[in-house]
């Protein structure tokens, strides 16, 4: 991806909690011998509540503004955790911490895909039924994903979501980081720069 000074590529993100950063160290350090696994940045592990892309720096308040009333509605609700797997299914070339689907997940999801229907006509990121997951690490062209050991035992706790955060993909030294521009708290008008 080429960053150009009128494009900014933003998300809308709830940063892991630190068992999973906890869990991703581990997984790193019990794989350290693949060197075809890329393992996602502390800072950069988030789970994404609605990827919106590509858009003009013009039209950036703008969508702010659009997608402020939706989340100012939302209600806190609990992602409930499912497993840890190779995904997707067909075909695997990620890690994921995979939570139960959620109706206020992806309530929330469709809320923000139809307040930024003007924007984004056609978003080939939006799932109408997303699954909530949180991508500990990527490969690719790598048969023997198998050989990547994942712990048998371990304990992750549910994710309380009340709140999400405004996250923008900036190029660092050759490599995609993260970085967080605002907060937005459910339930109330109310949202914190950063």
């Amino acid at each position: 991806m080429k960053s150009e000074d009128n494009i900014r590529r933003i998300f809308l993100a709830v940063p892991a909690p630190a068992e999973i950063v906890s869990l991703q160290d581990k997984l790193r350090a019990d794989n350290s011998s693949l060197k075809r696994v890329k393992w996602m940045r502390n800072h950069n592990i988030h789970l994404t509540v609605y990827f919106i892309g590509n858009v003009p720096a013009e039209q950036f308040e703008t969508i702010i503004e659009a997608i402020i009333p939706v989340i100012n509605t939302q209600k806190e609700f609990t992602l409930k955790y499912d497993s840890l797997c190779f995904a997707p299914s067909r075909k695997p070339r990620m890690i994921w911490v995979k939570y139960k689907k959620h109706d206020a997940f992806a309530f929330l999801s469709e809320s923000i895909h139809y307040s930024l229907r003007k924007f984004i006509p056609r978003n080939k990121f939006y799932f109408k039924e997303p699954i909530p997951h949180i991508t500990l690490a990527r490969f690719h062209s790598m048969k023997n994903y198998r050989d990547i050991k994942l712990p048998e035992r371990f304990f992750l706790p549910d994710i309380i979501v009340n709140s999400c955060e405004l996250w923008e993909t900036v190029r660092e030294e050759g490599r995609s980081n993260y970085k967080n521009i605002m907060r937005f708290n459910f339930n109330r008008e109310s949202y914190e720069l950063n």
